[in-house]
């Protein structure tokens, strides 16, 4: 468990000093990251140890109001299939 913290933490260090990030935040107790590589970009990372996976989310876009319901039952229905 902890080489796997150690790998993903060494490996988000080295890219954001070769790459310049303007920020690279450690919440170690939940094995989270928070990245950025430029202004107005945020990139978070999550180690889930249990499934072997490291998680890399961040913001894609807005939804208009209107089509609010579809863009939801959209991403239900790629994130369980």
């Amino acid at each position: 468990m902890a080489g796997a913290i150690d790998d993903v933490r060494s490996a988000l260090m080295m890219v954001a000093y070769k790459d310049n990030f303007v920020v690279v935040d450690e919440y170690e107790a939940a094995h989270m990251w928070h990245i950025a590589p430029i202004e107005q970009v945020e990139v978070f990372a999550e180690l889930v140890l249990d499934r072997g996976v490291l998680v890399l989310s961040c913001r894609a876009g807005e939804v208009p109001e209107p089509k609010l319901k579809s863009a939801a039952l959209v991403i239900l229905r790629y994130a369980y299939t």
